[in-house]
């Protein structure tokens, strides 16, 4: 199993993720999920198209697909071929309660069985963890009606994205004052990512 978690994807990062991919961006079936920024009016995602036109300058090319009003079937049969599924920042509840309606972690199972890599900024990167609901302080969980804030449970840790951020680095160490109980969290600025490939989780810095 792959993933590479972030805060963000920049032009300094890019080139340290290359090599945990399966095959050369370009050559690559990359099906990027929106999704998580619904909850913001177009105008004030220009940090989404910008994350997007990082990989797409380094030559990735992306299907991009929300999956809010998706069904099980649709999602399946969009990520069955996918080699990576990017899944940008946004609002963490608001996208889990997409992911859990539309059912996409059995395709992202799959995804795994076949040497895919699972891409996550941001919220995407949050919602990898067993739970959600310790970002909080940083996501409204207004925007979303869950009945239960259990995440995808890829990786046996929680991610606190955007520290040392202007704006979100004091939300930060809130969640870091009160941490889940029995729970690691990991805090990750805008220039680092975490890959990860099995059981082994390396920490890279952008240039």
């Amino acid at each position: 199993m792959k993933l590479i978690l972030a805060s963000s994807l920049t032009s300094g990062l890019i080139g340290k993720i290359l090599h945990h991919l399966p095959k050369p961006l370009a050559a690559s079936k990359i099906v990027c999920i929106p999704t998580a920024a619904n909850v913001y009016l177009p105008e004030n995602r220009a940090w989404q198209a910008e994350e997007m036109d990082v990989l797409r300058h380094a030559g990735a090319v992306l299907d991009v697909f929300d999956i809010a009003g998706k069904n099980p079937q649709q999602v399946a049969q969009k990520l069955e071929q996918s080699d990576i599924v990017y899944v940008t920042g946004g609002n963490s509840f608001y996208l889990l309660e997409h992911m859990q309606r539309s059912g996409v972690a059995n395709p992202l199972k799959a995804l795994f069985k076949r040497g895919g890599v699972y891409l996550g900024t941001s919220a995407g990167a949050v919602v990898a963890g067993e739970d959600i609901g310790y970002i909080a302080p940083m996501d409204d969980p207004h925007m979303a009606k869950l009945s239960s804030t259990k995440g995808l449970s890829l990786v046996p840790y929680l991610i606190v994205p955007h520290t040392h951020h202007p704006k979100f680095d004091p939300l930060a160490h809130q969640i870091f004052a009160k941490p889940p109980v029995g729970q690691n969290l990991i805090g990750l600025t805008d220039n680092q990512a975490l890959l990860v490939s099995g059981t082994v989780t390396e920490l890279v810095q952008a240039s």
